[in-house]
């Protein structure tokens, strides 16, 4: 008996696999630069997100508190970010991007595009429209309010 993959499973299975093989084709790029893709991202955020604590850092990533203070000891070694302690609340840590961090976005940004461009140059505007219009749904209701279970 063979056994098929409901629609919605498959589809699901193609898009973390997709996210997987563009974030290895990232990280090769980024290798040169001595900077790894979770931490071309971290800077993102920093940057473009207006993420400027830890736990904030943990939410956009997708990982928890103690990963990111290990990726911020990195970081910060590399002169990538700087952490400082909130000036209205010392139990808060402050992220802020580096002169180094804000000029390795600078110069890596079209690497990271160079692989968006050649991972969708086999789509078609119409195709690419719909994969937006479909994952922008789910984004949406990723973001809803979650119903509580019994």
């Amino acid at each position: 008996m063979s056994h098929t993959k409901q629609p919605h499973v498959l589809a699901a299975t193609l898009v973390r696999l997709a996210a997987i093989c563009i974030a290895e084709r990232v990280q090769d790029r980024l290798q040169s630069h001595e900077l790894t893709h979770l931490q071309w991202r971290a800077l993102g955020l920093l940057r473009d997100a207006g993420i400027s604590t830890p736990t904030e850092m943990a939410a956009g990533l997708g990982t928890d508190n103690p990963a990111v203070t290990r990726l911020l000891d990195r970081m910060e070694v590399k002169g990538l970010c700087r952490r400082s302690r909130s000036s209205t609340d010392r139990r808060v840590v402050q992220v802020e991007l580096g002169s180094r961090g804000a000029e390795m976005l600078d110069h890596t940004g079209h690497l990271v595009d160079q692989v968006f461009a050649e991972q969708f140059a086999s789509a078609t505007t119409e195709e690419l429209v719909n994969l937006q219009a479909v994952l922008t749904r789910i984004v949406r209701q990723c973001s809803a309010p979650r119903a509580r279970s019994a």
